[in-house]
């Protein structure tokens, strides 16, 4: 019954739990349901929600799960650097779903008896992302919670969404296909009525969602994994290309031991590292190539050396013409 109550700010009744636990066979009462959710209340942080109307039971969230057996040293230790490695990079309402689990390793680490040479490797290991560390947008609440139950239903949703491009918040009618997780930011995968290409709508943006009783239509042969592998989420993308790069040496040896696809080509010289890939051209690896400034060269295809070129020009341009002319 424990492991049927939800998580806030989700809610389950007493009568819900009841025709649950039938349909799994087990023989029982509402009013034996009833009674039992009041003793469990007692030991697990389980709670009567009674701000709204049907009373419903749900779990405070920094509650720890249940688990049994109970977590190893080992897996207590492999979650708490999980955490390290996810604060600052999921957001905040995503990362609070787990966050029960990271108080679970917790108490185990803690324990002075058992596992105290666990609970101090905590202090020798250190996660540094390699990017510059931002801040995630928030995510509401209320929000996630109808995605999430938009997704598993397969109905659609009903959204207060606001664009970069206007500044009013405007309805739109969705049907949700999937999350994905890029970077800092959470997305919505999905159609908006009335039309059926796939969009992307940032979570963080929208500030109000309801779950219609219309079911989704779900494209033919949509496939998640095959959207996101195909480039999506380089935000748009130009088609594959045969990349040609040449790195300075010391820019371009961790080519070596992470490549950018598995069957690229490296030819080392003595200063310069030179890689050829079958890539797709997208905004994601156009920042990418930026980034390394001085250290690369594109040499070809020619169109993506000329973007890469007016890019640059256009950087030394605001240089120039804001703060005068370098000597």
């Amino acid at each position: 019954m424990l492991n049927l109550i939800p998580v806030s700010p989700r809610t389950v009744t007493a009568g819900q739990l009841h025709q649950s636990l039938t349909a799994d066979g087990f023989e029982v009462t509402k009013r034996t349901v009833e009674r039992d959710l009041i003793q469990l209340s007692e030991s697990f942080g389980i709670f009567n929600d009674d701000s709204r109307l049907p009373h419903g039971w749900r779990w405070q969230k920094e509650s720890p799960r249940l688990s049994l057996p109970g977590l190893t040293p080992e897996e207590a230790l492999t979650l708490k650097l999980a955490e390290g490695h996810l604060n600052g990079l999921m957001p905040v309402s995503l990362l609070e779903n787990i966050q029960p689990y990271f108080v679970q390793a917790e108490k185990v680490l803690q324990n002075p008896l058992l596992y105290k040479s666990y609970a101090k490797w905590l202090d020798k290991v250190k996660v540094v992302h390699p990017w510059q560390p931002m801040i995630p947008p928030e995510v509401d609440e209320s929000v996630l919670a109808a995605i999430h139950r938009a997704m598993m239903e397969e109905r659609q949703l009903e959204l207060l969404y606001q664009s970069r491009a206007d500044g009013n918040a405007q309805p739109r009618t969705v049907h949700p296909l999937g999350i994905v997780i890029r970077g800092y930011v959470a997305y919505l995968v999905c159609t908006i009525h009335p039309f059926t290409d796939v969009r992307l709508l940032a979570m963080h943006r929208m500030q109000a969602a309801t779950v219609t009783e219309i079911a989704a239509l779900i494209p033919h042969g949509f496939s998640l994994k095959e959207y996101a592998d195909g480039g999506a989420l380089g935000f748009s993308g130009f088609g594959m290309i045969q990349l040609q790069l040449k790195f300075k040496k010391t820019a371009g040896m961790h080519l070596l031991e992470s490549p950018l696809v598995r069957d690229q080509i490296i030819v080392e010289t003595e200063d310069a590292i030179t890689l050829t890939a079958n890539v797709i051209d997208n905004v994601q690896l156009r920042w990418w190539i930026l980034g390394f400034g001085a250290q690369v060269e594109v040499l070809s295809p020619p169109h993506l050396r000329e973007v890469i070129y007016n890019e640059i020009s256009k950087a030394m341009a605001a240089y120039t013409t804001n703060h005068g002319s370098f000597i």
